[in-house]
């Protein structure tokens, strides 16, 4: 089962993609709208940086796209247990069993915050 976050990224990925593709088919006609030769370049130029800015933002998003179905192909969010042996499944339960009793026999120190250490060098063992 895809995790709905993934869900939710790929549609607004989507939408973003709608949003970034029809601009590019419109800026073929910014050369239209120029006065003269050096509105015309300005207008080719700046039409064709935007291109390249679009088309890289479409390509990273593709690029995310494939990352996520490796990513659910994987069964993200779900990172499935890991499969061993009986034996060796008993070992870490007997593990894990002395691990929590030795853990239900200590408890941390606290943290001193803000404290200074201090000594006189004089003081000799």
């Amino acid at each position: 089962m895809g995790s709905p976050n993934v869900a939710a990224l790929r549609a607004e990925m989507a939408e973003q993609a709608a949003t970034i593709q029809e601009p590019l088919e419109g800026q073929r006609d910014y050369t239209r709208v120029a006065d003269d030769a050096q509105d015309e370049a300005d207008m080719r130029d700046a039409a064709a940086q935007r291109a390249v800015e679009r088309q890289r933002r479409l390509d990273v998003m593709a690029a995310v796209a494939v990352a996520l179905d490796a990513m659910e192909a994987d069964g993200f969010p779900e990172l499935p247990k890991l499969k061993v042996s009986s034996g060796l499944f008993a070992k870490f339960a007997r593990n894990k069993d002395s691990i929590l009793a030795a853990f239900n026999d200590i408890e941390a120190i606290p943290d001193v915050a803000g404290g200074a250490v201090t000594f006189d060098p004089n003081d000799q063992p």
